[in-house]
């Protein structure tokens, strides 16, 4: 299994040994969030991803995700309470979770098979999509 979700949950992780104070640990979380927010919808996007775990992930960006609101008051408030009680990205371990399951289905794709790495897969179907 690849060490995409593994690098962010242990960066958040050690934000929350580390950071005492909450401001500091919530911007690790959001900034250890972001990559995964910008690079998985790009791949579920693709007409070859399966549509129930397409709709599984993006929900759980929808409403697990940190980042701030679109009007850009703060954080979404349920994601917020959750990151500050448990200490951790709620995001991060679901999508790890899903991502396993992805692997798990052994997906052909026209690019080749999808992996637990999204970014690994996007730089496959970039490479393939540019040939």
């Amino acid at each position: 299994m690849s060490a995409y979700f593994d690098e962010m949950v242990d960066g958040v992780r050690q934000a929350a040994d580390r950071d005492s104070d909450d401001v500091t640990f919530l911007r690790r979380v959001r900034d250890a969030e972001e990559p995964a927010q910008k690079e998985i919808p790009l791949l579920t996007g693709d007409r070859e991803f399966p549509e129930d775990l397409r709709e599984r992930i993006l929900t759980a960006i929808a409403r697990k995700s940190l980042r701030l609101k679109h009007d850009g008051a703060g954080y979404f408030k349920p994601a917020l309470d959750r990151v500050l009680a448990l200490r951790k990205s709620v995001l991060l371990d679901e999508l790890h979770s899903l991502f396993h399951e992805v692997a798990e289905r052994r997906i052909q794709t026209r690019f080749g098979l999808l992996t637990d790495n999204p970014r690994a897969d996007l730089a496959v179907r970039r490479a393939h999509d540019s040939r």
